[in-house]
C-alpha cells in the first residue's frame, strides 16, 4: 500500500481523510479533501521540513498494531479464512 511503503521509506504523507487511508495512516497525516487551505497549508510544512532536512531519511515509527496488521503471516491468514468460509458456504 503506497502510503505504508512510503512512511517505511521515510518519505513524508499527505492523505485525504478517508476510509481507505485514516484506518492506519497517523491523524496528523490526514487531510480533509476539500480543504484547499489545509491542503497548502500542510504541503508548505512538509516542504519546509525537506528543506531544513541534514543526511538521509528517517523511517517512520509505525504503531506495531499497523506493521503487524499488514503482515504477511497476517495477510495469509486472513486470506485463508476467507477462502475456508467460500468453501464451506457453497
Amino acid at each position: 500500500y503506497p502510503p505504508l511503503e512510503a512512511m517505511m521509506a521515510g518519505l513524508p504523507v499527505l492523505c485525504s481523510n478517508v476510509p481507505a487511508h485514516n484506518e492506519f495512516v497517523p491523524d496528523e497525516m490526514c487531510i480533509d479533501g476539500k480543504d484547499v487551505s489545509s491542503w497548502v497549508k500542510h504541503v508548505k510544512e512538509v516542504h519546509q521540513i525537506w528543506k531544513q532536512r541534514d543526511g538521509p531519511r528517517q523511517p517512520l515509527s509505525l504503531d506495531s498494531s499497523i506493521i503487524e496488521r499488514f503482515s504477511k503471516n497476517t495477510y495469509c491468514a486472513t486470506l485463508s479464512n476467507a477462502l475456508n468460509e467460500v468453501l464451506k458456504n457453497s
